[in-house]
């Protein structure tokens, strides 16, 4: 979503300026007009109804013994939630180095299985991992479901951390969500700007007019797009950049207890991590991501451009040395002290202005 908006801007601004060229100024203008227009629309489109009606959570999963099941369209989907229920050991009782093989081992377990993590701290931590397959056969689905739970119990117990499988119904009050009820401060700005919009629209000529139109039909779509949407009364943070090159043993136990530490003290705080492994292609464009960054950064001169390819770089070889696998990752955070302790580490944050996402990793 940063990156269409970052896009918009540009082109508006070039749109804006365009329009004074003598020759095919106002048909250039007008086409990168409708180019922002077009790139921009479905995210300001969802923070406009997600403004007015709320989170759209159509969630049509049915339960049964200890599994969660659901149709989408001519494909079924199988799920299982699992919490922890205890960890034997603490980052105090091993060394740097043996912390950091643990932690690799059990990590690779989990993550190879494509789960959705939540940190969950209320009254009590709770730590839950939720794992789904997506096919046309359900019976191959609900094998395929069963054998992931037995691999994630065993393998964590070797390991001294004690799984359990979830209650089907503990997966629903995951969040604290509540109807959303209608603002109608918010309602009443966008018929007023719905109203001015179809005024340019009707009583200007030329670029204005073009303007518009285009924002009344943003406008008016989003006022007749009326659902029965949920509220999540919390501010959430995305990582939406990583910079980390060699990562030293003492470096992943410090950042251990760092985290604990934090999310322990909290109240209130969720940290949700949706993890999918990277396909092979992604992996060789590290390192060819790294020669573009340094091939601009020496062109031009531009320290911190190199200093982001040194740092892709150390990634690739420490990924080749470690045998570590490439992972995508979306993490989100309530927390403003985990958010800051991540930045000390190379995170990139930004302030999510949609929480549909957040939802969709368990739900969508």
């Amino acid at each position: 979503m940063r990156r269409e908006l970052k896009i918009t801007v540009i082109l508006l601004i070039l749109s804006y300026f365009s329009n004074s060229i003598r020759t095919y100024g106002y048909e250039i203008s007008v086409f990168l007009l409708v180019l922002a227009y077009i790139v921009s629309f479905k995210p300001v489109f969802s923070m406009l109804c997600e403004a007015l009606w709320g989170i759209p959570l159509n969630s049509s999963w049915k339960t049964g013994s200890w599994k969660l099941y659901r149709k989408i369209g001519k494909k079924y989907e199988v799920a299982a939630l699992l919490k922890v229920e205890n960890i034997q050991w603490s980052t105090e009782d091993y060394t740097p180095s043996k912390f950091a093989s643990v932690i690799k081992a059990v990590m690779e377990k989990i993550l190879k299985l494509n789960p959705v993590i939540l940190i969950k701290k209320e009254s009590e931590l709770n730590y839950y991992i939720f794992i789904r397959r997506r096919g046309k056969k359900l019976i191959d689905l609900d094998r395929d479901i069963e054998a992931s739970v037995r691999f994630l119990l065993n393998s964590a117990g070797r390991t001294g951390i004690d799984l359990e499988v979830c209650d089907p119904k503990e997966f629903f009050s995951l969040f604290n969500l509540t109807e959303k009820k209608i603002d109608r401060e918010n309602l009443a700005l966008i018929i007023v700007l719905d109203f001015f919009s179809i005024l340019a629209a009707i009583c200007t000529k030329g670029y204005l007019q073009v303007v518009g139109i285009l924002l009344t039909i943003l406008f008016t779509l989003s006022l007749f797009c009326f659902y029965r949407g949920k509220e999540l009364n919390e501010k959430y943070y995305y990582a939406d950049a990583v910079e980390v090159g060699e990562i030293a043993d003492t470096d992943i136990q410090d950042f251990s207890e760092l985290v604990s530490n934090i999310i322990n003290t909290e109240e209130n705080a969720k940290i949700v991590i949706e993890v999918e492994k990277a396909s092979t292609r992604i992996e060789a464009e590290l390192e060819r991501k790294a020669a573009k960054k340094y091939f601009a950064a020496t062109t031009f001169d531009w320290l911190g451009t190199l200093v982001s390819s040194f740092k892709i770089l150390e990634r690739a070889r420490r990924r080749r040395e470690r045998k570590e696998f490439v992972y995508l990752i979306r993490l989100y955070t309530t927390s403003e002290r985990i958010k800051e302790a991540l930045e000390g580490y190379g995170f990139s944050f930004i302030r999510l202005p949609l929480k549909a996402p957040v939802l969709k990793a368990f739900y969508g």
